[in-house]
Formats: structure tokens, C-alpha cells, sequence
């Protein structure tokens, strides 16, 4: 019998303890909206991604240019083997179509080197800019 007695204790001790333990939260936190963001989705490709050295490639973009944040630039820059980058070419989106499909091609002549980063950055009016990459292995 003592037993049950003992049983019937940690039950209660442990029902108490339970009990005591569910505190009432605030569902959802207060926040303050500060502002949005949007992202401009890019296709950023190329022709050959296992060019050799000396080879054209074609480098094309593709994005829509959303007129909530619109593009103010595009930069097309290369960065062979972990090296600093270089500026391939710089285009003035400032005129460029809203809400309209917007594409571009620039061909690029392939360095010596084992690994080439051709990076694509898109400056809004954003602080900082989107950057979209796409590598290239060298054969």
C-alpha cells in the first residue's frame, strides 16, 4: 500500500510542477514594419560554362525590371582564378522599360586560367546591390 502512496505523491508533484510551468506568452510579438523588399529575378547564363582558353562565350541576362525598384545599373564583371575583378561592361538602366522582360548578351573572350567567375550586379535603388554569378571551368 505504500507504494500507491508513493505513486500517488510523484502524480501530484508532478501535475503541481506542470501546472506551475504554463505561463501565459504573447502570441505574436509587437513588430513595426519598416519597409519591403523586392528582389529582381535574373537568368544569368552562358554559352559554355567549359570553355578553353581563347573561346567566345555568350553571356546573356534575363530579368524583369519591377517599377517598385527599378534598376539605376547593370555591371558585368569577371574575376579569373580568385583574382580581382574586372569590369567587363556597364549598361544605364535608368530608361530602361518597367515591368517589361529585359534581356542583354555581351560576348567575352576567354583568359588563361583555370576558374573564371563572370558576375552580374544590378544596382537599384536599393543600398546595396543584387549580385548573380555564374562560373566558368576552363578546359
Amino acid at each position: 500500500m505504500n507504494i500507491f502512496k508513493n505513486i500517488q505523491m510523484i502524480l501530484m508533484a508532478t501535475t503541481i510542477v506542470m501546472a506551475s510551468a504554463c505561463v501565459e506568452n504573447t502570441v505574436v510579438p509587437d513588430y513595426e514594419l519598416v519597409g519591403s523588399s523586392y528582389a529582381t529575378i535574373v537568368n544569368l547564363k552562358v554559352s559554355n560554362d567549359e570553355p578553353i582558353a581563347g573561346e567566345s562565350v555568350e553571356i546573356s541576362i534575363t530579368y524583369v525590371n519591377y517599377d517598385k525598384d527599378p534598376l539605376l545599373q547593370l555591371t558585368f564583371e569577371s574575376e579569373v582564378d580568385g583574382g580581382a575583378r574586372t569590369t567587363l561592361s556597364t549598361i544605364d538602366e535608368r530608361d530602361a522599360a518597367k515591368n517589361a522582360e529585359i534581356t542583354h548578351k555581351l560576348t567575352y573572350i576567354v583568359p588563361d586560367g583555370e576558374d573564371v567567375n563572370i558576375y552580374a550586379v544590378l544596382q537599384s535603388q536599393k543600398e546595396f546591390p543584387q549580385i548573380e554569378m555564374v562560373s566558368l571551368e576552363i578546359k
